[in-house]
């Protein structure tokens, strides 16, 4: 078990901070994209699901036309 944790604090020594700090930035950027993508398609479900609504509506009262005749 000593050894692992020295293998781990030698490994944690040689990671440069700039290359860390990059990393770090580059996976941030990327979650930001993606929650704004998430966004996105939320709004266009919405949307979607809006338009959906309002053409049910019409149809059912089309339907109910039809059932008096």
């Amino acid at each position: 078990m000593l050894k692992g944790l020295q293998k781990e604090r030698a490994s944690a020594a040689r990671i440069d901070p700039d290359k860390a700090d990059r990393s770090v930035r580059k996976v941030l950027k990327e979650f930001a994209e993606l929650e704004h993508e998430i966004k996105e398609v939320q709004a266009l479900a919405l949307k979607e699901e809006e338009n959906d609504e309002e053409d049910g509506d019409e149809d059912d009262d089309n339907d109910d036309d039809d059932d008096d005749d």
